[in-house]
């Protein structure tokens, strides 16, 4: 009868165990998926911060964004690095359709080329879960706003050149779904005929 009793102190011990074992694991499971969540949405974050970092160290991109940002502080750089049209032929091509000098064709399609590839890789990015739009969507969603202006004819040259994926980027911004696809204002410090004024 010892052994019995031994024997049922022994099974209720070990269900106990179990239990207790089971509810164990499962609060350090949760506490675990809390953590890794919390350490996932900080790569994802970091690994956004790094596309942007990296889209604004490029300086065609950024040569292209100052201009659209502020047309006429170009012309007043004293460095010449940057050409002080960039933005007027920006507005002439994507805002007005007009064709353009070879040279500053290539230079004005190189920047939007360098730009659509920053896009793209920010969706891609999403895409994957490598980062996510919050940690992305500033100081990017400043420049959107300028961009969307000029959705009709940006549009169709960044489908042209194939990325895609950039458009769908662009997309997920308010500013560019309300964007109309007709005539565009030329943006504050831009001449009417699409170059910069001269200070």
């Amino acid at each position: 009868m010892t052994d019995n009793l031994f024997q049922i102190a022994s099974w209720q011990a070990a269900i106990v165990g179990s239990i207790v074992g089971t509810v164990l694991g499962v609060v350090n499971l949760g506490l675990g998926l809390l953590r890794q969540g919390r350490e996932d949405k900080r790569k994802r974050a970091e690994a956004g911060f790094k596309l942007t970092d990296e889209m604004f160290k490029d300086k065609s991109v950024t040569d292209l964004l100052d201009a659209l940002d502020d047309a006429g502080s170009l012309s007043e750089q004293s460095s010449g690095e940057r050409d002080p049209r960039l933005a007027g032929d920006f507005v002439a091509h994507f805002g007005r359709g007009e064709a353009l000098p070879d040279d500053r064709a290539k230079a004005l399609f190189s920047c939007v080329d360098d730009l659509s590839f920053y896009l793209d890789r920010m969706e891609h990015a999403i895409r994957c879960d490598i980062t996510d739009f919050i940690s992305i969507e500033m100081p990017v969603g400043y420049y959107v706003k300028t961009l969307a202006s000029y959705k009709k004819g940006l549009s169709e040259y960044v489908w042209k050149i194939g990325y895609v994926r950039a458009l769908d980027f662009l997309k997920r911004f308010g500013d560019w779904q309300r964007a109309g696809q007709g005539g565009v204002a030329a943006p504050p410090g831009t001449a009417a005929n699409g170059a910069a004024p001269q200070r």
